[in-house]
């Protein structure tokens, strides 16, 4: 296989575990909706996956390569602190190391910031957090932590 598939791949199954691990999240998962992409007219409050970004293309051979992937939270008639919770619930599901996803393995998920802004509605929160994630190809083991759905 090679590089630009393994990168496809290695995209795929990063997004896979960080979608699926909010979905898992009962914190998260009872007060939002948590998507990959929005559905029309969705309801507040709602979390879905942003641009996912990939930082280090100038390697020849795939051994380690950082991502950035963007957390867009979006609620209404929800107090600042309640949605700083979120961020917080967000952080913490996502704040893992060494996780072994079929052909990569995550060697850490780091907070690299957030903002919290209000839209020119005056009522609509928006909250978009980024998070770095450091990835290996894994030459071990192809066991998957997920049932692919």
């Amino acid at each position: 296989m090679g590089l630009k598939a393994r990168k496809t791949n290695m995209f795929l199954d990063i997004q896979q575990y960080v979608y699926q691990s909010l979905k898992a999240n009962k914190e998260l998962s009872k007060d939002l909706q948590i998507f990959s992409q929005i559905p029309k007219d969705t309801p507040f409050p709602y979390l879905y996956l942003g641009k996912f970004i990939v930082i280090n293309r100038s390697l020849k051979e795939l051994i380690k390569m950082y991502f950035v992937n963007e957390i867009h939270l979006y609620s209404q008639d929800h107090s600042t602190e309640e949605i700083l919770n979120w961020v917080s619930e967000i952080k913490n599901t996502l704040q893992l190391r060494n996780i072994s996803l079929g052909k990569c393995h995550i060697n850490e998920i780091e907070f690299l910031q957030m903002n919290l802004d209000i839209m020119s509605d005056a009522k609509t929160h928006r909250v978009i957090g980024k998070f770095r994630i450091i990835v290996e190809e894994n030459y071990g083991s192809t066991k998957r932590i997920f049932d692919a759905a």
